[in-house]
């Protein structure tokens, strides 16, 4: 460790825990600071590109609908549903969620124009965080993804809940955090900072 745990709880600030302790814990160090603000740079533009998607084709510029482990745009909310662009068409699992209609010239376009936005702007996380661990899990495999908080005031806090490098069977050594921006942290730290956030 090279910073203290009072040094990690000025830098990090507010903590909330999820409902089950994650295995690693890891905190940006001031290298880290450039990443996380390219990346909220990049949330930024992403949110103002899917907002003109969706004024293109008569929808709410305020409720795009987003899904997945990356932060991918996936359909959007018309402004009004017995007028809808013909570029679009209901999508059958989602209610209320407009997709592009494929079977039309412009929805075509459209979709394209979404998989730029979320090629070119569409990731949940800074830079020096990437992939998942699969793990053995009732039932089958599972996909264990890392979470972050992250802050536009405060440095990166990253967490996973399975050991990559545990060993045992089923893990796929997916994940990827690099370690000159990021220094890992004890679980115990994270129990603290959320104990001190939760008291006052």
């Amino acid at each position: 460790m090279t910073r203290t745990y009072e040094e990690i709880r000025e830098q990090v600030g507010t903590i909330s825990l999820g409902r089950t302790l994650p295995a690693l814990v890891w905190v940006g160090n001031d290298k880290s600071l450039k990443a996380r603000d390219e990346w909220f740079e990049q949330r930024d533009e992403f949110k103002k590109r899917c907002a003109n998607l969706a004024e293109n084709v008569g929808c709410d510029p305020d409720k795009f609908w987003t899904n997945g482990p990356e932060k991918q745009l996936i359909g959007f909310t018309p402004l009004d549903p017995d007028n809808v662009d013909k570029a679009l068409r209901p999508d059958a699992n989602t209610l209320g969620m407009w997709v592009p209609n494929r079977r039309t010239k412009l929805g075509k376009y459209l979709a394209k124009c979404m998989d730029d936005v979320n090629r070119e702007l569409g990731r949940k996380f800074p830079k020096g965080i990437e992939g998942s661990v699969i793990i053995e899990a009732p039932g089958g495999l599972r996909n264990c993804f890392p979470t972050a908080q992250i802050m536009r005031d405060r440095h990166v806090v990253v967490a996973i809940g399975a050991d990559p490098a545990d060993g045992r069977p089923g893990f796929d050594g997916k994940f990827h955090i690099d370690t000159d921006l990021y220094e890992p942290i004890p679980v115990s730290w994270l129990v603290r900072l959320s104990e001190e956030n939760s008291n006052g």
